[in-house]
Order: C-alpha cells, then structure tokens, then sequence
C-alpha cells in the first residue's frame, strides 16, 4: 500500500496540538507560550507562516503598547517630581 509515494512531500502528515484557553488573573508564571519571532516564523513550513507571522504582529503590538505605557507613567513622574 504506497500509495503516498506519488504524492509531494510537502503534503505529508500534518499534527495539530489543539491547547485550551486560560485566562488568569496574572499570577501564573511564564506557563503562556511566547509568540514566536520572525526568524521562528521563517523555520515554519510555508503552509504555516501565515499564523505565524500573525502571532509575532500581535506580541510586537502588545509590547510595544506596554513600552508606551511604561515611558508615559514614567514621564508624569518626572514631571512631578520637577514641579517639587
């Protein structure tokens, strides 16, 4: 039964690892897995870079909004402590 020795490589056996949504309160370690980085994203296979690359989008948006956060609460006391 070789059946499959025709057919591409590429369009072998595919796994999926489905993984439950948590949401916590914040208290939990790092048990949340990091979205992977761009040169992560270029070792994917083809068929996967687009969720990838999607994944690294949305954790760069997100630092980068915690990065704005941080640098305005640190202008306003710096502000502050000016004005003493």
């Amino acid at each position: 039964m070789e059946e499959d020795s025709g057919k591409d490589p590429e369009l072998g056996a595919v796994t999926v690892e489905l993984k439950p949504r948590v949401k916590s309160g914040g208290s939990g370690g790092d048990s949340v897995p990091r979205a992977p980085s761009l040169e992560e994203v270029a070792a994917l296979p083809p068929l996967l870079q687009g969720q990838g690359l999607r994944a690294a989008g949305k954790r760069r948006k997100k630092l980068q909004k915690r990065a704005e956060k941080i640098a305005t609460k640190l202008s306003e006391t710096l502000e502050a402590a000016m004005q003493f």
